[in-house]
C-alpha cells in the first residue's frame, strides 16, 4: 500500500554501507559526540554535538541523496553537516513532534536509514500511520509538516538510525501547502 507520508527508495544504503555505519556509531571512540536525545527514551545521537567526524562513506550517500532527488538550493539544518546518528534502546520511544522550520520560506526533509533494526518496535508512525521502516532502505518524508514519532523498541538489540536532514524553500519542486494536505507531495518530490 502506498503510504501518503513518505517517500521511500528501497534498498538505497548497500549491506556494506550500513556495516560502515554501524561501525562508526559503536566505536568507543566516537561515544564522546553523543548525548541524551531529549525525547523522554532510551537514546543517545549525535544531533547536538559540534564535534563529530563522520565516516567518509556518511558523504558519499548524502552526496547520492541530493543528486537522486535533484535538491539543488537547500541548505542544512543546525546540526553538524546536516546529519544525526543515532542509537536506541528497550524501551526507548520517540514521542510524536513537528521539527522545527530552520529558514524562514523553508521546510524541513529528513532522509532516515535504518542501519541496524530492533527485535521489535521503533516503527515509524507519522499523522496516526505506522510505517515499519527496513535496514537499507532511504525514508524521506518533510518533518516540518507532519507529526511524526515511534512506538516503543523492545528486545535487546539496538535500533541505529543514520539521518540526513535537508532544509528545502517552501516551493521547491512547485510545492504548495495544499500538496501537504492532499498527498500531492510526493508526487513532485525528487522528481
Amino acid at each position: 500500500m502506498d503510504n501518503p507520508y513518505l517517500f521511500v527508495l528501497k534498498d538505497f544504503v548497500s549491506p556494506a554501507e550500513c556495516e560502515a555505519l554501524t561501525a562508526w556509531i559503536l566505536d568507543e571512540k566516537n561515544i564522546l559526540h553523543f548525548s541524551n536525545a531529549r525525547m523522554k527514551g532510551n537514546r543517545i545521537t549525535t544531533r547536538y554535538s559540534t564535534t563529530p567526524k563522520y565516516p567518509p562513506v556518511a558523504y558519499e550517500i548524502q552526496k547520492r541523496i541530493i543528486t537522486r532527488l535533484n535538491f539543488t538550493d537547500f541548505k542544512q539544518p543546525d546540526f553538524t553537516d546536516g546529519m544525526v546518528a543515532s542509537r536506541s534502546f528497550a524501551p526507548d520511544v520517540c514521542y510524536m513532534h513537528k521539527d522545527p522550520v530552520w529558514f524562514e520560506h523553508h521546510r524541513t526533509f529528513h532522509c532516515n536509514v535504518i542501519i541496524s533494526e530492533p527485535e521489535a518496535g521503533g516503527n515509524l508512525q507519522i499523522e496516526g500511520t505506522v510505517y515499519k521502516m527496513n535496514r537499507g532502505d532511504l525514508v524521506c518524508y518533510p518533518v516540518s509538516e507532519f507529526e511524526h514519532g515511534t512506538d516503543e523498541i523492545k528486545g535487546a538489540k539496538r535500533r541505529l538510525l543514520w539521518i540526513f536532514g535537508f532544509c528545502l524553500k517552501e516551493d521547491a519542486f512547485g510545492l504548495t501547502p495544499e500538496d501537504f494536505s492532499n498527498g500531492n507531495w510526493k508526487n513532485k518530490f525528487g522528481r
